[in-house]
C-alpha cells in the first residue's frame, strides 16, 4: 500500500457554509489548504482546511507550499491552540465533480465531516473531510469521563 497526496493552495472569498462555520462576514477572505489523498494511486479522500485570512497570515499558514510539520502544529507553535471542537457529519449523494475526482461508480455516497477548531474566543479553522463511502469508514472514541 503506497499513500500519496496532491496539495493545492488558494485564497478565496468564503463560501456561505464556510463563513457561517468560521463566523465570518460573507465573502471575507479565507486561506484554503487542500489535500487529495491517494492509496495506490486511487483517490481515497480529500481534506480541505479553511482558515480566516487574518489568522492564517498571523499563524503562518498562508504559505502556498505544503507545511512539513502540518498547519495545526504550526498554528499551535504560534499560540493558536485548539481549545475545543465542534463537528457535523453527514452523508449525501456525490456531486458530478466528486464522482469524477474519486472515480466513483453511479450511486456511491459521500461522507462529509466538518470539524471547527476553536481557540479561546473564535474559530481557528474549518477542516472538511470528504470521503467516498465505498472505501472509507469512521472509527473513533469519545471520553465520557465526568468533568469536575
Amino acid at each position: 500500500t503506497t499513500p500519496s497526496h496532491d496539495f493545492d493552495f488558494r485564497i478565496i472569498p468564503a463560501p456561505k457554509s464556510v463563513a457561517e462555520a468560521l463566523r465570518l462576514q460573507p465573502d471575507d477572505l479565507v486561506v484554503v489548504r487542500e489535500q487529495l489523498r491517494f492509496i495506490d494511486d486511487i483517490p481515497w479522500s480529500q481534506a480541505i482546511g479553511y482558515y480566516p485570512y487574518d489568522l492564517a497570515r498571523e499563524a503562518g499558514v498562508d504559505d502556498p507550499h505544503d507545511i512539513p510539520e502540518g498547519a495545526a502544529r504550526r498554528m499551535a507553535s504560534r499560540g493558536f491552540i485548539d481549545m475545543r471542537m465542534t463537528f457535523r457529519l453527514r452523508t449525501r449523494p456525490a456531486t458530478p465533480e466528486e464522482q469524477h475526482t474519486f472515480q466513483l461508480p453511479q450511486g456511491v455516497n459521500i461522507t462529509v465531516l466538518d470539524r471547527v477548531m476553536w481557540g479561546d474566543e473564535r474559530p481557528l479553522r474549518l477542516i472538511r473531510e470528504v470521503d467516498p463511502a465505498d472505501r472509507n469508514e469512521w472509527i473513533g472514541e469519545i471520553s465520557l469521563e465526568e468533568q469536575a
